[in-house]
């Protein structure tokens, strides 16, 4: 079963439930957001008894898989409902900023203008790299290899319509190595 979206702009009002044309019905639809919100749940509690790192990323993006592979559904959130996703993330990043962190970073601002173009040369030469090796389109390959948060950057996919699942899957590696590479 796939789901049509529809604009926003075409809506009548601001209703999340009221998004997919044809195939469901509104109690089959809201029936799948319950689900999908519970299976996610789920997935991160098991994570969360496991002590495992980034449960609340890495849990629902379990869970999102699991259930596209297991149900053969096309489980997509309403554009409303990313954006004010995406709106708490942003939310998040910007009250880890403090006037004492920026009095920090001003005196080291060149050569953190410097080392962050560096990386990003070299991070956007290794993602069309990857792109060609792995056949996917340079958005995905670019975007799966800058660095970033895991977050941050499926959200940029998201709007760059790149392919969303490579690019978290590519950062939860990257974050997955780090997290068990660094502390030795």
């Amino acid at each position: 079963v796939t789901f049509k979206q529809q604009k926003l702009g075409q809506m009548p009002g601001f209703c999340f439930l009221n998004m997919f044309k044809g195939a469901l019905s509104m109690k089959q639809l809201v029936f799948h957001y319950i689900w999908m919100y519970l299976v996610s749940l789920l997935s991160t509690m098991i994570f969360l008894s496991l002590d495992l790192p980034l449960l609340w990323i890495l849990g629902p993006l379990l869970a999102g898989f699991i259930l596209k592979t297991v149900h053969e559904r096309d489980y997509q959130l309403h554009q409303s409902i990313r954006h004010v996703s995406f709106a708490i993330t942003g939310v998040q990043i910007g009250m880890t900023f403090t006037a004492a962190t920026i009095g920090k970073v001003v005196p080291y601002f060149i050569p953190f203008l410097l080392f962050t173009f560096f990386i990003m040369i070299i991070s956007i030469a290794s993602g069309i790299l990857l792109a060609r090796i792995a056949k996917i389109s340079k958005k995905t390959g670019v975007l799966g290899s800058i660095p970033g948060g895991l977050s941050v950057m499926v959200a940029m996919s998201d709007s760059m319509e790149a392919n969303t699942g490579l690019v978290a899957i590519f950062h939860t590696i990257r974050l997955m190595a780090v997290l068990f590479i660094v502390p030795i």
